[in-house]
């Protein structure tokens, strides 16, 4: 597989699981599950830097590729 599907495949990938952790965090009334979540599906939308640091409340998420 190209390294560009592959990326892509990735991430849809975590997109997809973003979105089921935020529903779960929703779900379950779990505001930080709900909050990674959110910060995983952004992660799978955009094409981030290795060390894009994405802040959301009190907690960094850092992304590698």
């Amino acid at each position: 597989m190209k390294n560009s599907n592959k990326d892509q495949v990735e991430g849809n990938i975590r997109k997809i699981k973003g979105e089921i952790k935020e529903t779960a965090g929703k779900h379950i009334n779990n505001p930080d599950l709900e909050r990674e979540g959110k910060d995983e599906k952004i992660v799978g939308k955009e094409d981030l830097p290795n060390d894009h640091v994405l802040m959301s409340g009190k907690q960094k998420v850092k992304t590698k590729r």
